[in-house]
């Protein structure tokens, strides 16, 4: 969950990506909806070694309610050879408007409305 699909991953180094969440019951018996979240791109350049991908991933979500959510995404950049710093931003995110992805094999070529997302923190 924390980074694009495995089968997008080579993808996920170009910008715009996204990631899927997934609205599920309690308890979590079965889907009920995917959604496309936008990812940032790494707001800062790599001055380090680049010796391992760096893309933005969302390390946490909380839903506030059935449409609204808290994201954590996280970002790392090598400032030196193995040495790394992260960028940290909070986002609300709402599927209000979103597009369902559920069905939607790759979103490649697909026509769809992401989430839309609102910076809180960084």
């Amino acid at each position: 969950m924390e980074a694009p699909l495995y089968q997008v991953r080579p993808a996920a180094l170009l910008w715009p990506t996204s990631i899927r969440p997934l609205h599920t019951p309690r308890p979590a018996r079965t889907a009920l909806a995917q959604y496309a979240y936008p990812l940032d791109p790494i707001p800062i350049a790599a001055t380090g070694g680049k010796t391992t991908p760096r893309m933005t991933e969302v390390s946490e979500i909380l839903a506030l309610d059935d449409r609204t959510l808290l994201v954590v995404e996280r970002s790392g950049y090598e400032i030196d050879e193995l040495v790394f710093k992260f960028a940290v931003r909070i986002y609300e995110a709402t599927v209000a408007e979103a597009t369902d992805v559920l069905r939607t094999g790759s979103l490649a070529r697909a026509r769809f409305v992401p989430m839309s997302k609102r910076l809180m923190l960084t």
